[in-house]
């Protein structure tokens, strides 16, 4: 591949074209990037927390449902104050 046919297709061919065009990648990926050429993650940093507490509620909900369902209230109840808690930390963050 030619960095011509790069750059027709914006598609590289295979591991290989990303060391023969390092240089011009470099730039071209910084340049759309604002200046970031280096992976730092998926998310932002502060995401991993969002994210975490987010699964946690999605799965306490799940258990609070099957409690209800089974007539656990006793379960019901203390999967009730965990999901308060996790709802009153996010306020705090938030302030």
């Amino acid at each position: 591949m030619t960095l011509g046919q790069y750059k027709e297709k914006s598609l590289l061919g295979c591991p290989t074209c990303f060391e023969t065009f390092r240089e011009e990648l470099e730039n071209i990926i910084a340049k759309v990037q604002d200046n970031h050429s280096h992976h730092i993650g998926r998310a932002p940093k502060h995401a991993h927390v969002d994210i975490s507490r987010h699964l946690q509620i999605r799965r306490i909900l799940k258990q609070l449902d099957s409690a209800v369902n089974q007539e656990d209230y006793e379960q019901a109840a203390v999967l009730r104050d965990q999901l308060r808690e996790l709802y009153n930390s996010d306020e705090h963050h938030e302030n």
